[in-house]
């Protein structure tokens, strides 16, 4: 049987690296997830963003994105 401790990512060697563990690269389908995420944090991919509305502006940012208006994804910031 399996350890029942839950899983956190303090147990994740891959996102560990703030905690002083040496970082494993992952193998198959996890390793190719793994580099897109390298990509992306390197600039590789830029995000389409149309708007940003506040939190207080979100029923304005649904309305938009109904109209299909929207070129990109929309952000909402606190």
């Amino acid at each position: 049987m399996g350890d029942p401790r839950p899983r956190t990512d303090r147990d994740d060697p891959v996102r560990n690296e703030a905690h002083g563990v040496p970082q494993r690269r992952p193998q198959g389908q996890h390793a190719r997830a793994a580099g897109v995420v390298d990509e992306v944090e390197a600039g590789v991919y830029r995000p389409n963003v149309d708007r940003v509305f506040g939190l207080e502006d979100v029923v304005a940012g649904h309305r938009h994105r109904e109209t299909d208006r929207a070129t990109g994804k929309l952000v909402v910031l606190p």
